[in-house]
């Protein structure tokens, strides 16, 4: 799995398709926990982290505040497992270029 994940941060990323279109991304940075996730930036959305429970929202900019549609909620889950590899790619989607390290792998 280590040697999967490396292979995924190592390809180079022309594009990325998100909601709104396709944007440009260069070499996605490694994300290796909720403090640094709570950084990063994309053109489309925004990251609402609660760092204390280790959850959080990706909401889009323009978004309206009482509806549902283009929110995901990224789990306590979201670092664990396989569970990393599907938020990165939800992340990517919506404009992050980054990839989430595995916990259980890492030893986190």
């Amino acid at each position: 799995m280590v040697k999967h994940l490396i292979g995924l941060v190592d390809r180079k990323y022309e594009k990325s398709t998100t909601l709104k279109g396709e944007i440009k991304l260069s070499k996605p940075k490694y994300i290796k926990d909720w403090e640094e996730l709570k950084e990063e930036a994309s053109p489309t959305h925004i990251l609402e982290i609660e760092m204390g429970d280790c959850n959080g929202w990706i909401r889009p900019k323009n978004g309206d505040e009482e509806s549902w549609e283009g929110n995901h909620y990224l789990s306590t889950h979201t670092f664990y497992g396989g569970c990393n590899e599907g938020s990165t790619k939800l992340l990517q989607s919506c404009g992050f270029n980054v990839i989430l390290a595995n916990w259980d792998e890492i030893g986190y």
